[in-house]
């Protein structure tokens, strides 16, 4: 019976920095080659090697996977702290934003409080600029809504999605109108400490 040995490539030490190039796939896919030929094998002296074999498979795995977590806690991290600094800088930015937009707005208010005093002519020419009152392009409505009658009223309904989730939840059918699915997300965990830390 021809055996089933590790692909060529992935025969290496789990210190050697080659195992960096490995990718879970070629892992998965060597365990799942080595695990058909140790049920197939009936040679004891063969098995042996062929278990030495997958627990040596399983140590680079899990190095792998310590390798993955680990360039997840730096790029997390690294993200971290450019946020920080993202938010720092735009938080200076629009404090000035905001100062020079209420200036700007308190300046308009002004000029309209004396056009409305009366104090200032439809047009106020400079030398080189005008500053000019003009009606804008569409009117402020105020609407008491208990006194608006139906026809200036639109109604739209909004799914409640909360609720669809609670009747899915406790059995009802709702297949005639929603579908329910969940997906999934990574988590990244700290195996030596019971799973109690996530990332």
């Amino acid at each position: 019976m021809p055996k089933t040995m590790i692909p060529t490539e992935i025969k290496i030490q789990p210190t050697n920095e080659n195992i960096n190039q490995l990718t879970l796939v070629q892992l998965s896919t060597a365990a799942s080659e080595l695990w058909e030929a140790i049920e197939q094998c009936s040679d004891e002296t063969e098995l042996e090697k062929l278990l030495y074999q997958q627990f040596e498979l399983q140590d680079w795995t899990e190095h792998k996977v310590d390798a993955l977590a680990f360039v997840y806690d730096q790029l997390k991290t690294d993200l971290e702290a450019w946020l920080a600094r993202l938010e720092a800088v735009t938080k200076l930015h629009l404090t000035v934003v905001e100062k020079r937009r209420n200036q700007l707005g308190k300046l308009k208010e002004y000029l309209l409080r004396l056009h409305n005093l009366g104090l200032l002519a439809e047009k106020v020419i400079g030398k080189e600029r005008r500053i000019q009152f003009v009606k804008n392009s569409r009117p402020n409505v105020t609407v008491d809504e208990a006194a608006c009658p139906a026809e200036f009223l639109e109604i739209k309904y909004i799914p409640l999605k909360e609720k669809i989730i609670a009747a899915h939840v406790s059995g009802q059918d709702i297949s005639q109108f929603a579908e329910v699915t969940t997906g999934k997300h990574v988590r990244f965990y700290f195996e030596k400490t019971g799973n109690k830390q996530k990332k």
